[in-house]
């Protein structure tokens, strides 16, 4: 993410945010991704400028879409609650990565 070509920590937690690392430990970037808490989460290049962004799911219906630098690009809609499982991938062969996100069942 922080163009350095060493692996970068990513995570999400219950009180609303995500999270970014760089290998040393040095705090990249927060995102509150307001009143819900953080489920799954995917880096991926989605943009095609060479550094990763962050698909991160939530227990209500967006996904939130953020920056390498921790901007938030947008909120999906209509996922559902709780995504419960988010990957990459060109699903579609065009060399663009499709985001494919899967979420727990209703009952």
């Amino acid at each position: 993410m922080n163009g350095d070509g060493r692996p970068e920590i990513v995570c999400g937690t219950r009180n609303w945010q995500y999270l970014a690392y760089a290998a040393d430990g040095k705090l990249l970037w927060k995102n509150v991704i307001y009143a819900h808490s953080a489920t799954v989460g995917c880096a991926g290049d989605l943009d095609g400028d060479g550094r990763d962004e962050v698909v991160a799911g939530n227990t209500y219906y967006g996904a939130n879409v953020i920056d390498h630098d921790g901007r938030r690009l947008f909120v999906t809609d209509r996922l559902g609650p709780e995504q419960s499982a988010v990957a990459l991938g060109d699903v579609d062969g065009d060399g663009r990565p499709e985001v494919l996100v899967a979420r727990t069942a209703a009952n």
